[in-house]
């Protein structure tokens, strides 16, 4: 008997004693056997071309509001990789002290471009997960139009209440007087992005499963991917910041790197929730994983 026959067999016994085994096994097979991260290194592509622009537009709008560059640049400290604001640092001060409306309606119509087209990706490896698409021709489009849009609001609405809105706070504090609710307004402010991340994701991955009678679970795979991505990014702020070498390697690029390494990182994991969604579904039907791979092969 082959050694690559004993293996399997030897798989197929643990997947058949640990449940475990067997799901976190199935969740390897999809990944690798659909390409998942050749679609994350897509993603990463247009999720680059979409965060400056991006940055224009909210920073512009938030620029409105009147608030402080150090306010600004401290509330995305909190939720950005270090090496990382140290690229955005600049820039952000640039757009917040250079008020224009032709910026804002630039940074707009890039944005949503841009960002639509990386959620037609995400619909893309979404089709080829589940085995079909949910939505063809004009509603291809006009969805990631739409959702995009929708996207940019959150994020701004999100954004503007975490900086401006300590009577939010108040009001939510004593509404919800009966939760333990932290009263350190720092982790309040993380609780409300975890929770609009959630909502994001959620959306995303309801949006991209295909419409049928008997839907796949979304929750689960939001729930988990939010803290991926959030231990994720301090893991990978850690790991940066021990390695001093990528300025030395990389010169004045070292930053645009590590921003192109971090967005292929979080790609890969919001993908990821959609193969956990996946596996969830099929097996709750009681139905192989494989089979729809197989007869694709």
């Amino acid at each position: 008997m082959a050694l690559e026959e004993k293996l399997y067999q030897y798989l197929d016994r643990l997947k058949a004693r640990y449940p475990l085994v067997a799901f976190i096994v199935d969740v390897i097979e999809v990944y690798l056997d659909r390409r998942v991260s050749r679609s994350s290194a897509e993603l990463a592509y247009y999720l680059l071309l979409s965060v400056f622009p991006m940055l224009i537009m909210v920073i512009s709008a938030l620029g409105w509001l009147h608030l402080e560059t150090n306010a600004v640049i401290s509330f995305l400290n909190t939720v950005l990789p270090a090496q990382i604001m140290e690229l955005f640092s600049d820039y952000i001060t640039y757009v917040l002290t250079h008020q224009s409306k032709g910026l804002f309606l630039a940074g707009l119509i890039m944005s949503i471009t841009a960002s639509s087209a990386g959620f037609r990706s995400l619909m893309s490896i979404s089709a080829e997960i589940y085995g079909r698409r949910t939505f063809r021709g004009v509603w291809y489009l006009l969805t990631s139009l739409i959702f995009s849009v929708l996207l940019l609001v959150m994020v701004y609405g999100s954004i503007a209440v975490v900086l401006t809105g300590n009577w939010f706070f108040k009001w939510f504090r004593m509404r919800f007087s009966m939760l333990p609710l932290p009263k350190n307004l720092r982790w309040m402010r993380l609780m409300i992005l975890f929770g609009v991340a959630l909502l994001v994701l959620a959306l995303l991955y309801r949006v991209t499963a295909p419409w049928s009678h008997q839907r796949p679970p979304v929750l689960k795979g939001a729930f988990l991917i939010s803290i991926l991505l959030a231990a994720a990014s301090g893991l990978f702020s850690m790991f940066i910041s021990l390695s001093t070498r990528y300025s030395t390697v990389y010169g004045s690029l070292a930053s645009v790197i590590i921003l192109m390494l971090w967005l292929y990182l979080c790609g890969n994991i919001v993908n990821l929730g959609n193969v956990l969604n996946y596996v969830w579904w099929r097996r709750k039907q009681g139905l192989p994983v494989r089979f729809l791979l197989e007869k694709q092969l």
